[in-house]
């Protein structure tokens, strides 16, 4: 009920976005603008905020413990995504594409409810740690690998990304010896709580003028889906279930691994590589619709929720 809930409420928005795009107050490029202000502040901010407001601590070690082995699903998601377009003999303007749609799941508009809802507040500090990783390697590795000729961002450009500082500050405030104070915390939370339904507006009006006959017939894309939310999640978590300290951080994985792709790379795509955001718009589409189905049935396969 929690996951068909949330998915209701995306599609309701997506839904307005395309409305939005269809009686011309949604255009390209507004659609672009928006796009670079969710990627390079509302998503850096949702998660410094997840981390100022985080009540449940766990000890260093527990954090380094953790975070080797969410590194570790890091890697291979990485790896995945570099194999994976290959072997869907994806075009190669396409490939940068499919590995972020692969790579970056909708962690924290799916994953974080979704996790509280099945495992309770206290393992939502796991997912934090994961999301963190995840940021710091979306802006490095995942804006390399997606940017076109014109708009490839040099290694020194790389390290002034604001999602890759947006990580790296919200690691050392959540390890910091004193607290953010209320006023400043409140800000950046209202701040990140504008990206999810931005981000869907944003994916709606992307999606705006796609045929369901035109999803069908990509053939490419359906396998990637079939991919993406039932191979790719159940082989993950057969490999990583003996590394897992615990049933919740096992569902954490879960979660990590089987959530939709995310809004994120539609986003990253308007603004540095335009000619493939429309496929990541229907992917992104297609699988959050798939999830209402798959999310169940790879948590009963493994007995988690």
């Amino acid at each position: 009920m929690v996951v068909l809930e949330q998915m209701l409420i995306f599609l309701t928005l997506m839904l307005l976005g395309m409305l939005l795009r269809r009686l011309g107050l949604f255009s390209p490029e507004s659609q672009r603008q928006m796009g670079s202000l969710v990627v390079n502040l509302t998503c850096p901010a949702l998660v410094i905020a997840a981390a100022v407001n985080s009540e449940e601590r766990i000890s260093f070690s527990e954090f380094l413990g953790c975070g080797a082995l969410f590194v570790a699903v890091q890697l291979l998601l990485i790896l995945a995504g570099t194999l994976l377009p290959r072997l869907l003999r994806a075009p190669a303007e396409e490939r940068g594409t499919y590995n972020l749609l692969l790579g970056i799941s909708n962690f924290g508009f799916i994953g974080l409810p979704l996790a509280a809802a099945l495992f309770g507040p206290d393992a939502l500090i796991y997912l934090t740690i994961f999301i963190l990783i995840n940021t710091i390697a979306v802006y490095t590795h995942g804006m390399w690998v997606i940017a076109d000729a014109a708009h490839r961002l040099r290694p020194a450009r790389i390290l002034i990304q604001p999602g890759l500082w947006g990580g790296i500050i919200a690691i050392a405030l959540y390890f910091a010896p004193f607290t953010v104070h209320p006023a400043l915390a409140q800000a950046v939370t209202m701040l990140g709580q504008i990206t999810p339904p931005m981000a869907m507006l944003i994916i709606g009006a992307s999606f705006y003028g796609t045929r369901l006959r035109e999803i069908v017939q990509d053939g490419r894309l359906l396998l990637f889906c079939a991919i993406k939310m039932v191979a790719f999640p159940m082989l993950m978590l057969l490999a990583l279930r003996p590394f897992a300290p615990s049933e919740v951080v096992l569902g954490i994985l879960m979660v990590i691994v089987a959530t939709p792709s995310g809004a994120f790379t539609a986003m990253v795509t308007a603004v540095y590589h335009p000619s493939t955001s429309h496929l990541a718009s229907k992917a992104i589409s297609t699988t959050t619709a798939l999830s209402v189905l798959t999310i169940p049935l790879v948590a009963a396969a493994f007995g988690l929720g």
